[in-house]
């Protein structure tokens, strides 16, 4: 038997309750095309709905899940009435289910009700219902002030780096990170060295929020300017693998048309030696459905691509060490080690923070796919549409300074 709250256990005695029956119709058909993935796959179904239904009800709705959806109990009619609530979930949960080839067959309804108390207890009891754990009921914990001139990324900007093909020698499109200025020292601070404090786990997910919305923003005003651009965005692998962050990070993207999502390369970093397998795999499932790839930043000097034999990794690479002229004799044979085995896995390779010529003609002899840095075109605070840039064209144009 299901443990109502008061407000509603007491609208239950007094009259019909309103509710929305929230189907995942075709479910079956989802399972049986999925195979061996179906598991991992119906997780992400419930998740991502979950996450609809979490930010259009308030705190006395009840969810409860059932074996193909969800169905909410209204607390109140207050506006907008509960079967405006129902249509505008149908709407926006099928927008977002549409276009995606694991869900091609998937489609939801949804069904505004209005039962008498007696109806009620038969129909959740014929659905299988069970309260669904909101994670927003518990209380808040009251979360460590940070003063915005103690927190680099309150005034941090995006910036975008164009990402040179070495094999068609041209800027195809932008990695997205972000820059700001330490609060006590004023030194210059890029990517996650912006990322500090006691909550280290939230920093990440703020940064990866920050940027997608910068990236976004930018994805919005070259499409205005009918200007083609794509972009890589940084996501941690705590930001995702975490229901709270994940769900925030999928918040922004839900409004994005499936064509616009399609121009965005999630690259995800923090992945440590001894990284749960199980992690690695449900982060890459779960971007591979959100956007147009997924590649993995490394630790330099670690090769090990044993984690990533079950998922569908599309690059991977290392960031150059900072400020250096050069890789030393062993760093560059840890890149040239690194391409070779992901060509034995048919997996593309990158190199980011390539800083100086020389490094650039290392990283060419490796035969590394993809560079960034500031010998390609350094930091810009706009992104760059595709166009040629030979080799030929990049060495004579730079120097041995390197850029914060």
């Amino acid at each position: 038997m299901i443990d109502f709250p008061p407000d509603i256990a007491a609208r239950m005695k007094q009259g019909a309750i309103e509710l929305c029956q929230i189907q995942f119709i075709n479910i079956e058909l989802v399972r049986k095309q999925s195979g061996a993935q179906w598991h991992t796959l119906k997780k992400k179904i419930f998740d991502i709905g979950a996450f609809f239904i979490e930010k259009r009800v308030n705190g006395q709705d009840v969810v409860l899940r059932c074996a193909d959806g969800f169905i909410v109990i209204f607390a109140d009619a207050n506006p907008p009435p509960p079967v405006e609530r129902a249509q505008s979930l149908s709407i926006e949960m099928n927008q977002f289910f549409i276009g995606e080839d694991a869900f091609r067959a998937l489609s939801v309804r949804c069904n505004h009700m209005k039962l008498e108390p007696r109806e009620l207890a038969a129909f959740l009891a014929g659905q299988g219902a069970e309260i669904e754990d909101k994670p927003d009921a518990r209380p808040p914990v009251p979360a460590k002030p940070h003063p915005i001139e103690l927190d680099p990324l309150a005034n941090a900007e995006v910036i975008f780096e164009p990402v040179w093909d070495r094999r068609r020698e041209v800027v195809t499109t932008n990695m997205a990170l972000a820059r700001g200025v330490h609060p006590h020292t004023g030194n210059a601070l890029r990517g996650r060295d912006l990322c500090h404090g006691d909550n280290r786990r939230q920093s990440n997910a703020r940064y990866d929020c920050r940027v997608l919305d910068g990236t976004i923003a930018e994805l919005e005003a070259m499409r205005a300017a009918k200007r083609p651009s794509a972009f890589s965005v940084p996501i941690h692998l705590q930001t995702i693998c975490r229901r709270e962050t994940r769900m925030e990070y999928f918040e922004r993207l839900q409004n994005l048309p499936e064509p616009d999502r399609r121009l965005l390369f999630f690259y995800i970093d923090g992945i440590e030696t001894g990284t749960p397998i199980s992690q690695i795999e449900d982060a890459f499932g779960t971007l591979r459905q959100l956007g147009g790839g997924v590649m993995a930043v490394l630790g330099f000097g670690n090769a090990d691509l044993t984690p990533f034999r079950d998922v569908d990794l599309r690059l991977v690479g290392w960031a150059c060490p900072n400020g250096r002229a050069d890789l030393s004799p062993s760093q560059f044979e840890g890149v040239k080690r690194l391409a070779r085995l992901a060509e034995e896995r048919r997996i593309q390779t990158f190199m980011t923070q390539v800083s100086t010529p020389r490094m650039f003609e290392q990283c060419l002899e490796a035969e590394i796919a993809f560079l960034t840095g500031s010998v390609i075109g350094g930091s810009l605070t706009g992104a760059s549409s595709p166009h040629v840039l030979s080799q030929q064209d990049i060495l004579p144009e730079t120097d041995d300074v390197y850029e914060i």
